[in-house]
């Protein structure tokens, strides 16, 4: 088989260390996997027979120790770094955690192959001669663009080795070996020894796998083999054991939503919307509702986004996602229940003014919450919002949206409470208290929504005098 030499590829620093040091320097893994199958380039690790300490290098160059046991340091030369690790065998103990309870360092490259996972990431390449050594079939795996399994034993030595057979396979492309598939879906359960932070990590990775090497629809694939598996049941159970039509519409909720989104340029927590999406029926899934799942036809409906959001949680903090990340999807989970409610009225779009004071409420979420709400309505089989909006109304209702956010930033409409030009203090000073302050200061948030230029100390302190004024007769005719 030809194949096109890597060496343009490869940094001038990269190569003087390789033809400065007296011992065969090696790239190995994924920068060589994806030359070969002609995908983009990624970080380049380096390894040899000694250690990095021990290595010749070219004047300059430096070595940072990084990982004692299993030997990794930083070679340093110029402006660039590289990852090296020396040949090595190691032992696992039963469980498929993921750290060697045992390693060696050995001259043997044959014996350091067998250590790895997937024949596709074992191809090594001399950088100074110029050559590849394979000694597993890899290059063939990488023309075919498959991953298979080195040994039967892959899974068994580190159970992280499941999710990261996933993500590879998906972001590559690559199609899963029958033996190799049969062996993951064997040996699902030692996932259960990887700690919460690693899966997190390789869902995340997962989550957005499409945009790796821009392989279409890889993060919904991704997620389809995690179920295929069996692997859910240790990263998000329900996901694993609901009902397969409830499952399927969570995953190709997931399949719909972009990975970011913006009306008026707003950033987004990254994935927010992909676990807000992937987990938005969790509570349907369920064999336990919440207490208020014995009410009414709708406010079952409503219980049941609250289940969702408090389940998101639960599996969120389980997998150690940050609480910024965890409220966010709770919120966008929880919003499913109402927003799309509150933003058309009978059998129209809203009215204009309902529309603006709807969008500025929730103006931080809107992008996110307008494309969760649009993923979710295709993930259970509409073809967009015209089959949720009254007919012929969804396009007026999305370009509303989009008029009514951008009207918001150019008019310099308060986005919040404390963009109002009075405050609390200034309502207690005119004799409100406890409860009366919030509820007038959000009616005069309101009123000023409606008109940016109301929001004037002056305007708004004659308008709480209206107010309150109200109030007295409220209180007298009572």
């Amino acid at each position: 088989m030809s194949i096109e030499s890597i060496q343009t590829k490869i940094p001038k620093e990269l190569m003087e260390i390789a033809t400065t040091s007296d011992t065969p320097i090696y790239i190995v893994g994924g920068f060589v996997r994806n030359h070969l199958a002609g995908l983009g380039q990624t970080d380049i690790d380096i390894c040899g027979a000694k250690a990095a300490c021990d290595l010749v290098l070219p004047k300059g160059a430096s070595v940072i120790p990084v990982h004692k046991l299993l030997g990794t340091a930083l070679i340093v030369y110029g402006q660039e770094q590289y990852e090296y690790t020396p040949f090595r065998t190691e032992a696992y103990d039963k469980g498929g955690v993921h750290l060697p309870s045992q390693v060696s360092f050995v001259e043997d490259i044959q014996k350091d192959c067998l250590r790895r996972d997937f024949a596709c990431n074992a191809v090594y390449y001399d950088i100074a001669k110029d050559a590849y050594l394979d000694f597993c079939g890899g290059i063939e795996d990488c023309a075919k663009r498959r991953v298979r399994q080195i040994h039967n034993k892959v899974f068994e030595s580190d159970g992280l080795r499941l999710l990261r057979l996933v993500r590879q396979s998906v972001e590559s492309g690559f199609a899963i070996e029958p033996l190799t598939r049969w062996a993951a879906k064997k040996n699902k359960d030692l996932l259960a020894d990887i700690s919460p932070e690693r899966i997190r990590q390789e869902l995340d990775k997962i989550l957005s796998a499409d945009q790796k090497y821009g392989q279409k629809d890889a993060h919904a694939k991704g997620l389809a083999l995690l179920r295929q598996l069996g692997l859910f049941a240790h990263i998000v159970p329900l996901l694993q054991e609901g009902e397969d039509a409830l499952v399927q519409k969570a995953l190709n909720a997931c399949k719909a939503a972009p990975l970011q989104v913006g009306l008026v340029e707003q950033k987004m927590t990254p994935l927010s919307l992909r676990l807000a999406t992937l987990f938005h029926n969790l509570g349907q899934m369920d064999k336990v509702r919440d207490e208020h799942g014995v009410l009414g036809a709708e406010g079952v409906y409503q219980s049941l986004h609250r289940r969702s959001a408090h389940l998101a949680m639960q599996t969120m903090k389980k997998l150690r996602y940050d609480n910024a990340t965890i409220a966010k999807v709770q919120a966008l989970i929880a919003w499913q229940g109402r927003g799309l409610a509150d933003c058309k009225k009978g059998d129209t779009v809203l009215v204009e003014s309902e529309c603006v004071w709807f969008c500025a409420k929730n103006f931080a979420q809107m992008g996110e919450l307008f494309y969760t709400q649009q993923a979710i309505f295709e993930g259970n089989g509409c073809t967009s919002l015209s089959d949720e909006l009254p007919k012929g109304t969804a396009p007026i209702f999305e370009s509303k949206i989009k008029q009514v956010t951008q009207w918001l930033v150019k008019s310099k409409a308060p986005l919040s409470l404390q963009a109002l030009a009075i405050d609390g203090q200034d309502c207690k000073r005119l004799g409100l208290l406890g409860k009366e302050i919030g509820q007038a200061l959000e009616a005069l948030w309101e009123w000023c929504v409606l008109k940016p230029g109301r929001n004037t100390k002056q305007a708004l302190t004659q308008r709480l005098q209206e107010i309150l004024g109200q109030l007295s007769k409220d209180k007298k005719s009572f």
